[in-house]
């Protein structure tokens, strides 16, 4: 089984790449118009739909972490759906800009999928499948790890993401709980739970104060209650209906 790292740097860089590769390509190639343009309508040409593909990148990427988390797995299928996904979201914003007044396009949608989107579809896919494999790196899950780094030099912590069982808040730090060698054990590192939550995707929010990997879940002791691998924590009514859906 494959796992993706969902953390939003190298998601954001592939992004600016996409971007500043349709921009060249549109300045110097020039690829998109029958008819000769001045130098200045080709730069609005390649600024519009770079941004567009830039924007329409951004937007898949909490698709692909929301799919990631809840199927806790990675593959070639979905790597092509959200591939796909990114150019259906870029189309109709592509085809508009082009016969707005920025661009003054002539196409037609057929015309513009023809001699437009395929192009830039043919020049951007080999970046984006190269870009993806070197900064988002599918690897297998048990070379991948979680590595937790707090306020100070010893607040560190590299654990496989199977054996992080929970991390609660406690004031100015976070109480991580995870597997050493099946036993639970507990480390305190000066972070807050907000930013163990936004390095972490994996791991849900069930209360204020306590985030938990939702494999280790076992039950339900009562209402207000979860039973995880080896420790209990609280929920509060505004998580439960979430935490039952999953």
């Amino acid at each position: 089984m494959k796992r993706i790292k969902t953390s939003f740097k190298p998601n954001f860089i592939i992004s600016l790449m996409i971007g500043g590769w349709l921009f060249l390509f549109t300045i110097f190639i020039k690829p998109f118009q029958l008819e000769p343009l001045i130098n200045s309508r080709w730069m609005t040409m390649a600024i519009g739909y770079s941004l567009i593909a830039l924007f329409g990148y951004l937007i898949i990427i909490p698709i692909q972490n929301k799919i990631f988390i809840k199927v806790n797995k990675w593959n070639l299928k979905f790597e092509i759906t959200l591939i796909l996904l990114f150019y259906l979201l870029t189309l109709i914003p592509s085809y508009l800009y082009q016969k707005s007044d920025f661009a003054n396009g002539l196409y037609n949608l057929r015309e513009f999928s023809a001699n437009i989107f395929l192009p830039s579809i043919i020049v951007l896919t080999p970046l984006i499948i190269f870009a993806r494999i070197h900064l988002i790196k599918l690897v297998d899950e048990a070379e991948d790890y979680i590595i937790i780094k707090g306020a100070y030099k010893l607040d560190y912590l590299k654990i496989k993401p199977a054996n992080l069982v929970c991390v609660s808040s406690s004031k100015n730090y976070v109480d991580v709980h995870y597997l050493d060698n099946g036993t639970l054990t507990k480390k305190m590192i000066r972070m807050s739970l907000k930013k163990i939550e936004n390095d972490v995707p994996s791991l849900i929010r069930v209360h204020r104060s306590h985030l938990m990997n939702p494999n280790h879940f076992l039950s339900w002791k009562n209402n207000n209650t979860l039973s995880l691998t080896q420790i209990e924590i609280p929920i509060t009514k505004n998580f439960k209906e979430y935490i039952k859906s999953l």
